[in-house]
């Protein structure tokens, strides 16, 4: 069985995922930005610079999937989940069709009623050039830092309704999840 390492998790652990943030880079033509909030910074900037030597400063191949999932889940708090890992693309390429492939990905539950961030930058990707940074930001000591050293484009990204998941969707894992995140998931 093949493993896939976008996800490593010994740097997940040491860093924790805690948040996501929202915004915009440039001017008047300026580009939405998700950013990954890590409470350790230096773990950080080590998953991203390991991802922008995979990906490059494109993500072309659409390695890595984001997804957003919205929608009330019965038992769990009000909120959005966002899924991150390997796309099955990118699982599956270069695979002997007869070979199992495991992925890791990660799940946060951003808690609370609906986000205007959120809204905000789903509006400014669907309107623009749907294209979007994803970056790195860390919890300091003067508030959240945007880390603007390393980031890669991407031009896709999953807006999901919790209806539109079933049993044997990659992202069904949010619908049976409790109020914690794990710290992963297999697929």
């Amino acid at each position: 069985m093949a493993t896939e390492q976008l996800i490593k998790s010994e740097l997940w652990d040491r860093t924790r995922w805690r948040g996501v943030l929202y915004g915009e880079r440039g001017g008047p033509a300026a580009i939405p930005y998700l950013a990954l909030i890590f409470r350790d910074r230096d773990v950080a900037e080590e998953i991203f610079r390991d991802w922008c030597l995979r990906t490059g400063p494109v993500d072309t191949n659409e390695e890595i999937r984001i997804s957003i999932i919205e929608g009330d889940i019965p038992g769990q708090d009000p909120g959005y989940w966002v899924h991150l890992g390997s796309s099955k693309e990118s699982l599956f390429a270069g695979a002997a069709t007869d070979k199992a492939v495991m992925s890791f990905t990660r799940r946060l539950k951003m808690e609370g009623p609906p986000s205007p961030n959120l809204a905000r930058f789903k509006r400014s990707f669907t309107a623009g050039p749907r294209r979007y940074y994803l970056m790195a930001a860390t919890m300091g000591a003067n508030g959240i830092e945007l880390n603007g050293q390393y980031y890669i484009e991407k031009r896709h990204i999953l807006f999901r309704h919790v209806s539109e998941i079933a049993i044997g969707d990659i992202d069904a894992v949010v619908l049976a999840a409790g109020h914690e995140s794990p710290p992963e998931t297999m697929h």
